[in-house]
């Protein structure tokens, strides 16, 4: 079969592997989303021009804090990251993201862990479609915190999870600056 679903699923797949075999196991988180027509068509459009997916770091300051954005139209903090472009790496697109969202330069440290996601059409019309969402560890290089205008609420250091989250993955990593002064 050469379904939609089988060919994001391969893509899936291969990402993992590609990543796993660089960075070592990590864990795999698997997630359903349920996207209205528009943002289910958008998948498959980004699908289908080979950049689906997306990524993020989890930055931490040499204090042990972590970077953390709220995205103007949502109330939860979570790690500053996007959509893949055409023809960039996971890697190049956490990067950028961090960047464009915080004004923060980051270097990757290690892959943190891996969100295959499960899109869903919310009225079941379309077949399923798979994509990553990949979280690298990533330390502070550079910048100064300024949130992107238009897309990016406030972006803020904290030292332990904030009271709303993006998703609940946010509050399970580790936050050093909390570990270390215990």
């Amino acid at each position: 079969m050469n379904s939609l679903t089988d060919r994001s699923l391969r893509t899936l797949r291969t990402t993992i592997d590609r990543l796993e075999s660089f960075y070592g196991t990590v864990p795999i988180l698997e997630k359903t989303w349920h996207d209205d027509a528009t943002g289910y068509e958008a998948i498959v459009d980004r699908f289908e021009r080979g950049c689906v997916g997306g990524a993020g770091v989890w930055v931490r300051n040499d204090d042990g804090e972590i970077l953390l954005a709220r995205e103007t139209d949502r109330t939860g903090w979570g790690d500053p990251g996007g959509k893949r472009e055409p023809g960039e790496t996971f890697e190049e697109t956490a990067c950028r993201e961090v960047r464009e969202e915080t004004g923060v330069e980051c270097t990757i440290t290690d892959l943190l862990e891996i969100h295959a996601v499960e899109h869903r059409h919310e009225a079941g019309a379309g077949e399923p479609i798979h994509s990553p969402i990949v979280i690298f560890d990533g330390e502070y290089v550079d910048g100064t915190v300024c949130p992107r205008e238009g897309e990016i609420a406030a972006v803020e250091w904290f030292a332990e999870p904030p009271a709303t989250l993006l998703y609940e993955e946010v509050g399970m990593r580790p936050y050093p600056a909390t570990e270390t002064s215990r």
